[in-house]
């Protein structure tokens, strides 16, 4: 473990380094300052804790831990994540007992922090595996379980050069994998404790989809035109929209959901507006005139996508592409750019004739092209429906440890 601890040890002080000058990194800091301290403070003993990296795979967890929670209420759950992304948005999550983040991973915090929670089990979600903590879960005899895991070949561990930690994974109490690639993977690497339960986040988008939900301003905006709903929008994605934009067919709307909606952000993606625009908080009454909406307010997307005809979601020409279950369960067409390699969805959409991937503005028109509008709402998407039960999959294992 000395590469590996020595990599920590210089990533937390280039952290420390840079905290002045970069919010994140000055969040990250912050946010861990008596973090065990306050942690033995929240009494949190024989608590159920969840591990996320970000608020993408808080997403992943969450459904497993609204079961728990509504079965096990006698339970604490206690909460963490690694990135400030995750933890910014969902410090105050109503789920948990406790939220706060994993600190730095060194064989002393990791001694400290499960003397200091107890946990009756540990669920870490997707990928976020931290080799002290998981190994100092292994020491403690405390069961602790993966879900929603999705490897690749290319994964650090699977690296030469990692054979000392690959360990880690027999360790596991249970490994709860998305896609049939990731199981025939582990299974090559004697990994015999592992189960394909699918995509927890399936669960999720089925149950938010059958929430009664309605928007007036929404309602107003779209009136009587077909609607494209651009959601988890980056700066790359903006060529591809406003490229093409006053070109789509239809008479068709569009909704723009930045990902990030601070200030700077917001008044960067407006300025490259040409056609009239209206911001959700600040709304006119004749809002059904423009051709643009943009939302400035977190946490409405995944039930926004009822109002739209199509979907764009953004991220797939940058690192990757945000959560396509979220509208795809609504039975629309769906688009995104190339970058989707980590996600099974993406290709099994793709396969199935609801997803299209895309590689220029040009290929969005068209694509709205070949997607003629219709009737709303749309049957839930059989692609989705047809690999629902991930949750229970996964709780009928934990629950002899409960």
């Amino acid at each position: 473990m000395i590469f590996y601890s020595v990599a920590i040890y210089v990533y937390t002080f280039f952290i420390y380094l840079i905290s002045p000058f970069h919010q994140k990194a000055k969040k990250w800091v912050q946010g861990r300052k008596d973090g065990i301290k306050k942690l033995k403070e929240a009494n949190m003993q024989e608590c159920i804790w969840f591990h996320c990296s970000s608020l993408g795979e808080f997403e992943q967890g969450r459904p497993l831990m609204a079961h728990i929670r509504t079965l096990h209420p006698e339970y604490k759950i206690l909460l963490t994540f690694f990135s400030p992304s995750g933890y910014e948005q969902k410090k105050h999550e109503p789920l948990a007992d406790y939220v706060m983040y994993l600190p730095s991973d060194t064989a002393q915090h990791a001694k400290a922090f499960l003397e200091a929670a107890k946990p009756r089990i540990a669920v870490f979600v997707k990928y976020d595996l931290w080799l002290h903590v998981l190994f100092a879960c292994h020491k403690r005899e405390v069961p602790f379980f993966l879900i929603s895991a999705e490897f690749r070949a290319s994964h650090w561990l699977f690296h030469p050069l990692a054979k000392p930690y690959r360990a880690v994974l027999t360790c596991f109490t249970h490994i709860f994998v998305q896609s049939r690639s990731s199981y025939d993977l582990l299974l090559k690497q004697g990994c015999s404790r592992v189960t394909l339960a699918g995509d927890t986040r399936i669960d999720r988008v089925l149950e938010i989809r059958e929430q009664p939900f309605s928007d007036d301003i929404i309602s107003r905006f779209k009136a009587d035109r077909p609607l494209l709903i651009a959601g988890s929008i980056w700066p790359d994605d903006m060529q591809i929209l406003f490229g093409k934009y006053i070109e789509l067919p239809f008479n068709a709307a569009l909704v723009i959901v930045p990902h990030e909606i601070e200030p700077a952000a917001l008044n960067s993606l407006t300025k490259r507006i040409k056609q009239p625009f209206w911001v959700y908080s600040r709304p006119d009454t004749h809002v059904n005139q423009a051709s643009m909406l943009v939302i400035d307010t977190m946490g409405m997307l995944s039930r926004l996508y009822r109002y739209a005809n199509w979907a764009y979601i953004g991220g797939g020409f940058g690192k990757n592409v945000h959560n396509i279950l979220e509208p795809a369960v609504y039975g629309i067409p769906v688009c995104f750019g190339p970058n989707h390699k980590k996600f099974p969805e993406a290709s099994w959409l793709i396969a199935e004739g609801q997803a299209q991937m895309l590689n220029s503005a040009d290929d969005l028109s068209q694509f709205i092209q070949n997607n003629p509008p219709v009737s709303l709402p749309r049957p839930v998407s059989p692609s989705v429906f047809s690999r629902r039960g991930a949750v229970q999959k996964i709780y009928s294992s934990l629950s002899a440890y409960l």
